[in-house]
């Protein structure tokens, strides 16, 4: 029994859901079966892990019914109504929760049974609660177009035949315009959605039929409705990577409505920013590093991240490496000594440490962050290579050469065998790996023509890992 469905569904209850659940199984209206509130109060005893030797089935049934024939039909019968309530209950518990659709409900009803009064006064009670709501996303256009159509159907009822008398005060335009909009959110959503998936997996998905409804798109048209501009421009930086326009136009106008869209919207916005910048520095366009740090700051300033556990340990570690990466040296330490704290703590300490190997190496003080860096223990294959590129960034500058090209051609092995690793990252290290071997090798065994054409090469390349440090390193051979 405790792996059944009803010991699944149990689990996911809150304390004060369960004692919600045994007033319900107590009403009447809900349930008049004895046995199914016999069983329940029994299970419920070992909440919240329901894993106890004393929940199966035939030691249940003698304690809830003492003295009686083990029935194994009868107990699964009154399991299957107790986890069938169980799934009324949790669908109840939702219809309660949404604010609008149960007076949309009562709406209905009260033009059913010509209510008029009432009917007219639910309409304005709507309107007045949706007017003060300040985001306005694909659920408050479909709630307007719930309503409207409602109101439609109320005055084509008492207006029958004389339709004059309604088609200028019934909102009909309202209806079309709160449809669309509805429409378009959804489907814009979705398509993002999509987008993101086929920029990862190898998938193809048919989406000619939206294509042909974006030609028609024009974000000017929707000034009033932003959450509609934002969707559409996060399509096109994925459509268009190349007009940069559209990931200015999605930056403004997110900063301009951050307090008027949901959480989720907003996290979105920031992932695709984030994505855009990145896939810009990967083609070389290094410009979009400094937007890259200006949209993890952005996304910390906007998100309710300054609680314990709330802020996402990848976020920390990409704001001190991209802080690091344009010289925000101060901002980095501030920033890090204000919010370790707020990371969960499964990825606090190892996530801190990491970040504070970084620091100490971005300072010169390589001893010491060799020290720390044996500290860290990687938690993935990305944490993994690029720690062990740290390791050999400072033996490069401890110029300890021995260490340096063991560990060189330990990491090019382990990269070459890594199967996890898409292709474009195995590329990523391994130009690092290559450039920073030459670079050692010169440094021990100076030649001017050789480091010229090491400077000729290292341009040429589009992207390359870590390679504010490299071209440091570069620079420091020509001038020795």
């Amino acid at each position: 029994m405790t792996k059944s469905n009803l010991m699944e569904i149990l689990k996911t209850f809150s304390g004060k859901e369960l004692k919600e659940f045994s007033s319900y199984l107590n009403s009447p209206f809900f349930n008049k079966n004895e046995s199914i509130l016999k069983l329940y109060e029994y299970v419920r005893r070992y909440y919240p892990a329901f894993d106890d030797k004393k929940l199966e089935k035939e030691f249940i049934y003698s304690k809830i019914f003492p003295g009686a024939k083990y029935n194994d039909g009868f107990m699964r019968t009154i399991m299957f109504n107790l986890s069938g309530l169980a799934e009324e209950f949790m669908a109840f518990k939702h219809y309660k929760e949404d604010q609008y659709q149960e007076k949309i409900n009562l709406l209905q009803e009260y033009n059913k049974r010509d209510i008029k009064k009432t009917f007219q006064k639910t309409v304005k009670e709507l309107n007045e609660i949706l007017s003060g709501k300040k985001v306005r996303d694909a659920n408050y256009f479909h709630t307007l177009y719930k309503i409207e159509d409602e109101n439609l159907s109320y005055y084509a009822k008492i207006y029958f035949e004389r339709m004059e008398k309604f088609v200028d005060s019934s909102g009909m335009d309202n209806i079309f315009n709160n449809l669309t909009y509805f429409y378009l959110l959804r489907m814009l959503k979705f398509y993002v959605f999509v987008l993101n998936t086929r920029s990862i997996f190898n998938i193809n998905f048919k989406t000619e039929l939206i294509e042909n409804i974006l030609t028609l798109f024009k974000p000017e048209s929707f000034e009033s409705i932003p959450m509609l501009k934002i969707y559409f421009y996060m399509v096109i930086l994925h459509l268009r990577e190349e007009e940069e326009d559209n990931y200015f136009g999605l930056k403004s106008t997110l900063e301009k409505n951050v307090s008027s869209i949901d959480e989720e919207t907003r996290l979105e916005c920031f992932i695709n920013l984030e994505n855009y910048c990145r896939r810009k520095v990967r083609k070389g366009e290094r410009k979009f590093t400094r937007e890259l740090f200006d949209i993890y700051k952005m996304e910390l300033d906007n998100m309710n991240y300054n609680h314990p556990g709330k802020l996402p340990h990848k976020l920390f570690f990409s704001l001190v490496v991209t802080g690091l990466s344009v010289n925000e040296i101060e901002w980095v330490k501030d920033f890090m000594d204000k919010n370790k704290g707020f990371m969960p703590d499964e990825f606090k300490e190892n996530t801190y440490i990491h970040c504070l190997a970084l620091f100490t190496f971005s300072t010169k003080n390589f001893d010491e962050a060799l020290k720390i860096t044996s500290k860290i223990k990687y938690v993935d294959i990305y944490q993994k290579f690029e720690l062990k590129c740290l390791i050999l960034a400072i033996y490069y500058e401890l110029n300890l050469e021995e260490q340096f090209f063991a560990n060189q051609d330990s990491l090019r092995h382990t990269l070459t065998n890594e199967t996890m690793l898409p292709d474009d990252n195995k590329k990523h290290y391994m130009i690092f790996l290559r450039y920073s071997k030459k670079l050692m090798k010169l440094r021990n065994n100076y030649n001017s023509a050789e480091i010229d054409e090491l400077e000729r090469q290292m341009k040429l390349e589009k992207t390359i890992y870590n390679e504010n440090w490299l071209f440091t390193k570069l620079d420091e051979l020509k001038h020795k």
